[in-house]
């Protein structure tokens, strides 16, 4: 069991790791937001990072159902 746990642990900070990536740079690439901004972001890469498990999923339905919308629509 404590194996498990061990495995699991890894893949997730794995996963965790790649999304951080990712995002960062996403982030960097974007230059036309407020320091302020800025701040605000790096709270919201970091949270996003640790609870990769919702976030990633619930923008990729966010994507998917954008996209389906523009499909129906031409």
């Amino acid at each position: 069991m404590e194996i498990l746990a061990i495995v699991l642990f890894f893949v997730y900070f794995l996963i965790a790791q790649r999304v951080f990536r990712i995002w960062l740079k996403v982030f960097q690439a974007d230059t036309s937001i407020s320091p302020e901004e800025r701040g605000l972001s790096w709270i919201v890469l970091v949270l996003g990072t640790i609870f990769w498990p919702i976030v990633v999923p619930s923008s990729y339905m966010t994507l998917l159902e954008k996209k389906l919308e523009n499909q129906e629509v031409m």
